[in-house]
């Protein structure tokens, strides 16, 4: 297993989607409002893109876990790929959260790479309950 976390030191920004793999964010969209009808597609998609305009950057230590967690340059991803770290760690990404009007409903999407080929990223659907938020659904959108 892992023994520590490495997190992005800055959160997903939208445009990242379109440079790196054309019609992504489109696609994704779409996927959502076929798999998930009860999902207010439309308006999270409007939310998500404006939320996400620009990075933001994050900080290690308000992520609680049971591992430790260290702050990664995206600029470092090169050599994570060619070091031994990779078979230690996983590098986790997200966007920032996208709300509803009403705030109950949020659209979040991650990453984690864990080698070369070793990956996914993913659109997560969150209910407020309570004061928290619970998983609804993930939709994966690739993996290698």
């Amino acid at each position: 297993g892992y023994i520590h976390l490495i997190l992005r030191d800055s959160t997903i920004q939208r445009h990242s989607f379109d440079q790196s793999q054309t019609g992504f964010m489109d696609d994704a969209i779409k996927r959502m409002a076929i798999m998930w009808p009860d999902l207010v597609v439309d308006e999270l998609a409007e939310s998500f893109t404006q939320t996400n305009a620009r990075r933001f950057l994050l900080a290690p230590g308000a992520f609680k876990t049971k591992l430790p967690v260290q702050s990664w340059d995206r600029k470092q991803d090169a050599a994570f790929f060619k070091s031994d770290v990779q078979k230690e760690a996983v590098i986790l990404s997200f966007s920032r959260v996208a709300f509803d009007e009403n705030r109950g409903t949020a659209l979040v999407y991650f990453e984690f790479h864990c080698g070369g080929l070793c990956g996914a990223g993913n659109w997560c659907w969150l209910s407020r309950e309570g004061a928290g938020y619970r998983i609804v659904q993930i939709l994966e959108t690739w993996v290698s």
